[in-house]
């Protein structure tokens, strides 16, 4: 799972003194689309997101799903404004996704490793919280 890569990555990162940071992609209202168009609907959704997150991250990033409608990427070998530039790339491949006529939308959290971040989980916890708190800018639930 996420947490088994993540420790992974972060032994790595560690021995070559290298950042590494998640991007979490959550896709909005997806509880919506499946009460209102089903599972499978809900299914083809999430493959159209994939595919097209899959688009836009290097080869070597990770690409993990999470739960239900969520995503993680793992990046490796990053700074800290390569992250947010990968975030911004990540929402505006996002940006007018639909699915047939269903709008799709999706919020992104980032945090990369620093002083206080160093274990799997403060990096999706921190990620996590990033997300929400655009979420919340967008007026969002």
């Amino acid at each position: 799972g996420l947490m088994q890569q993540l420790r992974q990555v972060l032994l790595q990162a560690e021995r070559t003194q290298q950042h590494i940071a998640v991007l979490y992609v959550d896709l909005d209202r997806f509880k919506a689309i499946n009460d209102v168009h089903g599972h499978v609907i809900g299914d083809r959704v999430l493959s159209t997101m994939a595919a097209r997150l899959r688009g836009v991250v290097r080869t070597s990033d990770l690409l993990i799903r999470v739960g239900g409608d969520e995503f993680a990427v793992l990046l490796d070998h990053t700074t800290p404004a390569e992250v947010h530039a990968h975030a911004e790339g990540l929402q505006s491949a996002l940006q007018g996704l639909r699915y047939r006529d269903l709008p799709v939308q999706a919020s992104v959290g980032a945090a990369c490793t620093g002083p206080d971040v160093d274990t799997p989980t403060a990096l999706v916890e921190a990620a996590s919280r990033n997300r929400y708190r655009r979420k919340y800018q967008q007026g969002q639930g």
